[in-house]
């Protein structure tokens, strides 16, 4: 055998690979977003947010980073406008009459890859319209933050207009896990980002359904280790976080500044994860009983006709 037809066997392999990856990855974007997907490339993409341009660092500690203030630009195949303040809402009216109600979500509020009249905190705008338009919606959301970045977010940038209503999005899923504290800073230059294979990978649509398909094979593995996780957090209990006992700290501070808290209960899509969320419900329906002011609320609810009655 000559070397020719060695190396031939040894790359004829990964090509396939390749040319079948790019096959599926053409064929999705085509049949989602048409020719769009294919010339205008960059603008369709699925890159995890802290391989974008569209966030910076934060001075402060706990909140690590931030959106950008005044963006115009897009992301994951949809227009992506943010104020002077960085969030994806209207410039905020402080002199305003109407009841301003604050939500503190994550990516889901933020609506990350959903256009702009289709994230809920909108539609929920146009819903509360009907009843005499007295209430007024603050989207204080951004992608990726852990529930004591969401805490700190209210602090810094929320507590100073003083909304009456808060609106917090949880993930029931998280009730039970505690969170490894985050550095304090990202790393967000040129040359880095750049360097990282998932600069590239990120960009395919591919890349991230076989990257969630084996997450989905190993979860309910890793899931079920509670007893390595226990010795881990044992040995470094300061490099955790505890959902509850930050929930818990957080509404009681709230109440004490005389706040109305609606928790709203976001759904996920992943089967074992629902199952664990309706194992939870009903321990957080007797949590919220030792609290005042405190509501929960479904999705599936109509939130119009529940603040109606507030």
């Amino acid at each position: 055998m000559n070397l020719s037809t060695l190396s031939f066997k040894i790359l004829k392999t990964p090509f396939i690979i390749i040319m079948i990856f790019l096959f599926f990855e053409c064929g999705f974007r085509i049949i989602n977003f048409g020719e769009k997907g294919l010339f205008q490339f960059w603008n369709y993409s699925p890159q995890a947010l802290n391989n974008t341009s569209i966030i910076e660092n934060d001075r402060d500690s706990v909140l690590v980073y931030r959106m950008k203030r005044n963006l115009n630009t897009r992301y994951k195949g949809v227009e992506l406008k943010t104020n002077s303040e960085g969030f994806r809402n209207k410039e905020f009216n402080i002199t305003s009459n109407k009841i301003s109600i604050a939500i503190l979500g994550r990516s889901l509020s933020f609506g990350s890859g959903v256009k702009e009249q289709f994230i809920w905190p909108n539609v929920l705008q146009d819903k509360v319209k009907n009843n005499k338009n007295k209430f007024e919606i603050m989207n204080y959301s951004v992608p990726g933050y852990k529930l004591n970045q969401v805490i700190q977010n209210y602090n810094l940038n929320v507590k100073k207009y003083n909304p009456p209503i808060i609106f917090l999005p949880i993930f029931l899923a998280e009730w039970y896990i505690p969170l490894r504290k985050l550095p304090n800073k990202i790393e967000n230059s040129f040359v880095k980002r750049w360097s990282r294979p998932t600069m590239y990978l990120g960009h395919l649509f591919v890349y991230w359904a076989i990257r969630r398909f084996i997450k989905s094979i190993g979860q309910e593995s890793l899931a079920s280790d509670w007893r390595v996780k226990a010795e881990v957090i044992t040995r470094n209990p300061n490099e955790f976080l505890f959902y509850p006992d930050q929930l818990k700290k957080f509404v009681m501070k709230l109440n004490k500044d005389g706040k109305k808290v609606f928790l709203i209960t976001m759904p996920r899509p992943e089967q074992s994860l629902r199952l664990i969320t309706e194992k939870i419900r009903p321990q957080l329906r007797d949590w919220v009983k030792g609290l005042q002011n405190v509501e929960i609320l479904h999705l599936d609810l109509s939130m119009g006709g529940a603040l109606s009655k507030t």
